[in-house]
Protein backbone atom coordinates (compact mmCIF):
# COMPACT_ATOMS: atom_id res chain seq x y z
CA UNK A 1 0.00 0.00 0.00
CA UNK A 2 2.49 2.49 0.94
CA UNK A 3 4.65 2.06 -2.55
CA UNK A 4 1.16 2.26 -4.61
CA UNK A 5 0.73 5.69 -1.89
CA UNK A 6 4.09 6.91 -2.69
CA UNK A 7 3.38 6.13 -6.75
CA UNK A 8 0.46 8.14 -6.97
CA UNK A 9 2.05 11.11 -5.31
CA UNK A 10 4.51 10.94 -7.34
CA UNK A 11 2.18 10.99 -10.71
CA UNK A 12 -0.20 13.38 -9.00
CA UNK A 13 2.85 15.88 -8.42
CA UNK A 14 3.11 15.33 -12.33
CA UNK A 15 -0.32 15.79 -13.38
CA UNK A 16 0.07 19.08 -11.58
CA UNK A 17 3.06 20.18 -13.44
CA UNK A 18 1.64 19.47 -16.59
CA UNK A 19 -1.71 20.80 -16.43
CA UNK A 20 0.29 24.10 -14.98
CA UNK A 21 2.11 23.89 -18.36
CA UNK A 22 -0.67 23.24 -20.82
CA UNK A 23 0.70 20.23 -22.44
CA UNK A 24 -1.28 18.61 -25.10
CA UNK A 25 -1.73 15.03 -24.24
CA UNK A 26 -0.06 14.29 -21.90
CA UNK A 27 -2.54 15.11 -18.97
CA UNK A 28 -4.46 11.82 -20.30
CA UNK A 29 -1.23 9.49 -20.18
CA UNK A 30 -0.84 10.91 -16.54
CA UNK A 31 -4.55 10.66 -15.68
CA UNK A 32 -4.88 6.98 -17.15
CA UNK A 33 -1.77 5.96 -15.17
CA UNK A 34 -3.18 7.52 -11.06
CA UNK A 35 -6.57 5.70 -11.84
CA UNK A 36 -4.63 2.68 -12.60
CA UNK A 37 -2.78 2.88 -9.20
CA UNK A 38 -6.05 3.99 -7.50
CA UNK A 39 -7.45 1.22 -8.92
CA UNK A 40 -4.40 -1.57 -7.61
CA UNK A 41 -4.95 0.46 -3.94
CA UNK A 42 -8.75 -0.13 -3.51
CA UNK A 43 -7.77 -3.86 -4.28
CA UNK A 44 -4.69 -3.71 -1.70
CA UNK A 45 -7.04 -2.21 0.66
CA UNK A 46 -9.89 -4.79 0.08
CA UNK A 47 -7.15 -7.68 0.66
CA UNK A 48 -6.23 -5.92 4.06
CA UNK A 49 -9.71 -5.55 4.95
CA UNK A 50 -10.24 -9.01 4.62
CA UNK A 51 -7.39 -10.28 6.36
CA UNK A 52 -7.72 -7.59 9.56
CA UNK A 53 -11.95 -8.80 9.57
CA UNK A 54 -10.99 -12.01 10.22
CA UNK A 55 -9.44 -11.65 13.56
CA UNK A 56 -6.08 -9.94 13.81
CA UNK A 57 -4.36 -7.49 15.68
CA UNK A 58 -5.82 -4.53 16.52
CA UNK A 59 -2.17 -2.50 15.29
CA UNK A 60 -3.37 -4.18 12.00
CA UNK A 61 -6.49 -2.41 11.79
CA UNK A 62 -5.30 0.62 12.89
CA UNK A 63 -2.79 0.82 9.73
CA UNK A 64 -5.74 -0.55 7.76
CA UNK A 65 -7.63 2.68 8.82
CA UNK A 66 -4.74 5.09 7.86
CA UNK A 67 -4.45 3.24 4.49
CA UNK A 68 -8.04 3.74 4.06
CA UNK A 69 -8.04 7.57 5.17
CA UNK A 70 -4.49 8.14 2.48
CA UNK A 71 -7.13 6.42 -0.64
CA UNK A 72 -9.58 8.84 0.29
CA UNK A 73 -7.90 11.70 0.30
CA UNK A 74 -6.23 10.94 -3.31
CA UNK A 75 -9.47 9.86 -4.84
CA UNK A 76 -10.62 13.41 -3.62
Amino acid sequence: AKKLEAQLDEQMNSYRRVVATKADGADNEIESEINRLLKQLQGVNSQMQVWVSSGRSEVLSHTLTRHQEILHDLIQ
